[in-house]
């Protein structure tokens, strides 16, 4: 290709190439005046930006800034003197509220297009005195005047806007028109977020109705909800802060038949925080309050349980205590229990340290504990008090349970020197004696030994090889047949695979429980159906040694301990090493299982 040729393409490329221009950023805000809680919107426009990142703003004690949900997006394409332009815009807007009077300065706001950050520069604007109260009113109130801590206290929003008029048109808006205007993307509901959301789920609003404030016509809407408050003063009802975009002005248009239609054709934003008054919250008094309160405020019932009430030294016993709300406004989710301490209970029982929980049910709160009592002697379970603050008669009540009544017998203990089937003295061996001449000369002579070796060489092949088959297939059924026995026994299979599975409980669970589900498993036993003497017994049968009973018993009791106190990572892995010694030793004894009971021939 010549040098002209080449020269026209190049120039045709650039004609009719699109212009390449580096990203622009503006920032413009429109109105510079404004009221305190009004607000201004500061535009960002990004002109030939292919990569904008987010806006990056932070708000002042002078200035609440908060970016606007979505951008807005344009391209354009021109053909001017033979150049093809194209040119793309995207503008992000960011509404400016200012919180005080005079002339102040927007706080920077910053973007990153295409690896670059822009800043604004400083904008003033003119913020006068508060108009909104004029056009909108937040305030929290409740019926009553004051209320305890830990009383339910019924609060009550109440938003009041002055509808707007048109002189123009010569209309009014109507309340469900200026509720409907509320930015409730903005708006903030405190204690009343929940009312709200369930209300939108129903596909419901507030109902408004008009009063006459300070002489003038408003739309009010209230708004319920319900607290126990948790400290004395004023209530705190959460950060509420309500947006509305307030019409200024309404436009006529054709409508869909033809007529006339007004609608909305500016707006201004206002917005307004709501304050708490008319309403106190009072401590509780400090003289009277007995040791065993524990927060409780109103009308309660008491009831307590046990279950079972004879049992031995050591054995669960479930205790249910039942709180009932008699008022039926207390808030039972905060209720705790009475006293279950050791101390509470006369050190008469072992008792976990673990906080209760407690399950509601209606007007109903239950907590269930498990005792263990620790010796004999204990006829009852002591009375529990429990204790609360009565906001009607302003004074604190208590209540005791009755006892209950129990039975606890001495622990089933097996001693280890009284152990059947300890260590089995062994035969005694017979003494050998040493001769000269290695194997053979400890064997008597025979004609076998000096005959010619020669002719037993066919024989000891032959042999062998006739014997195999039947060996072969006697070894074969015996599989089948042992294969079939199992098949048709589950609790076998479970016996033969007891010791992997325990070894496999060791490695991620409970010593104790690993060695009580292998000995359950040689005993044909579901697991868990078996007490701790028992499994010792059982031990001792099958030949197990009064050192391998004393050793499974500590395993025991420290995993029993260790459901009432957490155990340390040293004491957890001891523990497993004793159970794995203890499991060694188990495998090597002969389980016996006693033969289920035969219906054959009529009824047991």
């Amino acid at each position: 290709m010549s040098w002209t040729a080449r020269s026209i393409a190049l120039l045709l490329l650039a004609t009719l190439a699109p212009a390449a221009w580096a990203a622009d950023v503006s920032f413009t805000v429109t109105p510079r005046e404004t009221s305190v809680g009004g607000s201004v919107t500061m535009r960002i426009t990004v002109t030939n930006g292919d990569d904008i990142g987010p806006v990056s703003l932070k708000s002042t004690p002078e200035v609440e800034l908060e970016e606007m949900p979505g951008r807005q997006s344009m391209k354009s394409t021109q053909w001017i003197n033979g150049r093809l332009t194209s040119e793309s815009k995207v503008t992000l807007s960011v509404m400016v509220t200012p919180l005080v009077e005079g002339t102040i300065s927007i706080p920077q706001v910053s973007i990153m297009v295409d690896g670059v950050e822009h800043t604004s520069p400083a904008i003033p604007i003119a913020v006068g005195k508060s108009d909104i109260a004029e056009a909108l009113q937040v305030l929290v109130t409740s019926a009553r005047p004051t209320v305890y801590v830990g009383e339910p206290l019924e609060l009550v929003l109440r938003v009041a806007i002055r509808p707007y008029r048109s002189q123009e048109f010569g209309v009014t808006l109507s309340e469900s028109d200026m509720w409907n205007l509320i930015d409730a993307d903005r708006s903030t509901w405190g204690i009343f977020s929940q009312a709200m959301r369930e209300m939108s789920q129903r596909g419901q609003r507030p109902a408004g109705r008009e009063e006459l404030l300070r002489g003038a016509a408003w739309y009010v809407y209230d708004i319920p909800a319900r607290i126990w408050p948790t400290r004395a003063g004023p209530p705190d009802a959460g950060e509420i802060r309500l947006h509305w975009r307030y019409p200024t002005a309404l436009t006529a248009q054709r409508g869909f038949f033809g007529g006339r239609e007004l609608a909305i054709a500016s707006t201004r934003n206002i917005s307004a925080a709501a304050t708490v008054e008319g309403v106190e919250v009072l401590p509780l008094p400090e003289e009277g309050r007995p040791a065993s309160f524990t927060g409780a405020v109103g009308n309660f019932a008491v009831k307590a349980s046990a279950r079972p009430l004879q049992v031995a030294v050591g054995d669960p016993i479930t205790l249910t205590v039942d709180i009932t709300d008699l008022s039926g406004s207390a808030d039972m989710d905060a209720i705790q229990p009475p006293a279950l301490g050791p101390d509470s209970m006369g050190g008469d029982f072992r008792i976990p340290s673990a906080p209760l929980a407690g399950t509601v049910s209606g007007s109903t709160k239950t907590f269930t504990q498990t005792v263990r009592p620790t010796r004999t002697g204990i006829e009852a379970i002591r009375p529990l008090e429990f204790s609360w603050f009565d906001p009607v008669l302003r004074a604190y009540r208590s209540v005791q349970t009755p006892p209950i009544g129990i039975s606890v017998a001495p622990a089933e203990l097996l001693a280890t020197d009284a152990v059947v089937g300890g260590p089995r003295p062994s035969a005694p061996r017979e003494a050998l004696t040493k001769v000269e001449g290695g194997i053979a000369a400890n064997v008597a002579a025979s004609p076998a030994l000096v005959a010619d070796r020669g002719s037993m060489v066919p024989a000891a092949i032959a042999i062998p090889l006739l014997a195999l088959p039947p060996l072969a297939c006697a070894g074969a059924a015996l599989a089948i047949r042992r294969r079939e026995r199992l098949l048709a026994n589950p609790n076998a299979v479970r016996a033969r695979d007891a010791a992997r599975r325990a070894r496999e409980q060791l490695r991620s669970g409970d010593a104790a429980e690993a060695l009580a589900h292998f000995v359950a498993a040689q005993m044909h036993r579901p697991d868990g159906t078996m007490t701790r003497c028992e499994l010792l017994r059982c031990i001792a049968d099958a030949g197990g040694s009064g050192a391998l009973v004393a050793e499974v018993d500590a395993v025991l009791e420290a995993g029993e301990r260790a459901r009432f106190a957490p155990q340390s990572v040293a004491d957890r892995d001891a523990a497993r090493g004793r159970a794995d010694e203890a499991l060694r030793q188990l495998e090597s004894l002969t389980w016996r299982v006693a033969p289920a009971p035969s219906t054959k021939g009529g009824a047991l």
